[in-house]
């Protein structure tokens, strides 16, 4: 279970969450960003049906644009 990892939705103050709750709900059924030390984050991925290599390259790429291409993003898959 993955309750730990509450889903984001469009309600969510961040443009990050929002892109990603909008934009690829259909791969993604939840996530979770978690930033323990500078220039550096985890994120935590929940797939859904139609997760892609080329959805999560999609959505790394709006996590750079939003966060500095000098962010390091760590990915960490949780079984649902």
């Amino acid at each position: 279970m993955f309750d730990k990892y509450p889903a984001r939705s469009a309600r969510s103050s961040s443009p990050i969450s929002t892109t990603a709750a909008k934009d690829y709900d259909h791969a993604i059924r939840q996530f979770q960003i978690v930033q323990e030390e500078r220039g550096a984050i985890v994120f935590k991925v929940m797939k859904s049906k139609r997760y892609s290599e080329q959805v999560l390259g999609e959505v790394l790429a709006v996590l750079h644009r939003f966060l500095g291409d000098d962010l390091k993003i760590h990915v960490e898959f949780k079984a649902g």
